[in-house]
């Protein structure tokens, strides 16, 4: 079943280039909720430090991917600060 979600959600952001700026905020709180619900479910308690390092994690992890899947594609993007900081870079 958690993989089932996790497949829609992976679905559902990968048809953001294609989408609405409503669309991709709507993409992007699910996946907020899915990491909400996961670090619970894994035990941690939320507006901890615990839960918020899982939080963090699943980000990393996601960041990961998205770098190797890029690398496999030919891609390479380098980001600079957090949450937009000062731009993405492709090449």
């Amino acid at each position: 079943m958690k993989r089932l979600s996790l497949l829609a959600i992976v679905a559902t952001l990968s048809l953001t280039a294609c989408t609405s700026e409503a669309e991709r905020q709507a993409a992007i709180d699910a996946q907020k909720a899915y990491d909400r619900a996961e670090c619970s479910e894994l035990g941690f308690e939320p507006k901890t430090e615990m839960y918020s390092n899982c939080l963090l994690k699943l980000r990393e992890i996601r960041a990961q991917e998205r770098t190797a899947a890029a690398a496999r594609r030919g891609h390479y993007s380098i980001g600079f600060g957090g949450r937009g900081g000062f731009g993405r870079y492709h090449w």
